[in-house]
């Protein structure tokens, strides 16, 4: 006979061999939880059977209750996960996809208004642009000409960059 040190280790892995191919028959993997139930599991409980200072029966009776305990355990678990995973994509998903839609908003708003684009959605050429498309300082009161090439240079150069600068 083993130690029951060694025991309680294998009895430990017939434990998780078991748990395991409930978990992989709840989640859908019908195949691999048979192989597991054919292969790994029969292999687990006869090393600890054999390590076991329990009698046959016992040992019989102590499978039984540790095979209702862990499809207990891997039924509460399973409820668990979706009541968990009911919640989040309740109540979690849309408060994260509303944040995030807001901190996008926000980022889009500053980097337009970076560029020169005010919340009326038209991109503003930046600021040295600006200065440089001014009239000039001052033109003549009877300087009909320049006043008239000048008006007519901002209007052309607002009708030019509005339809490429509108933001939808």
């Amino acid at each position: 006979m083993m130690s029951s040190d060694m025991s309680e280790r294998l009895w430990g892995r017939a434990i998780e061999a078991f748990r395991s191919a409930c978990l992989c028959r709840k989640s859908g993997r019908a195949e691999e939880a048979s192989r597991m139930l054919e292969r790994d599991v029969p292999l687990a409980i006869a090393a600890w059977s054999q390590s076991s200072n329990l009698t046959p029966n016992e040992r019989r009776k102590e499978l039984e209750r540790m095979f209702r305990e862990e499809q207990r355990r891997v039924d509460d678990a399973w409820f668990l996960q979706r009541a968990v995973a009911e919640h989040f994509e309740r109540n979690i998903v849309p408060a994260l996809r509303d944040s995030l839609a807001e901190e996008l908003r926000e980022t889009v708003i500053e980097a337009m208004e970076s560029v020169g684009a005010g919340r009326s959605g038209k991109v503003q050429p930046p600021l040295a642009a600006r200065q440089t498309e001014r009239r000039p300082a001052r033109i003549r009161f009877d300087d009909i000409p320049s006043v008239i090439d000048s008006i007519l240079r901002e209007q052309t150069l607002d009708q030019d960059l509005e339809p490429m600068l509108q933001v939808a």
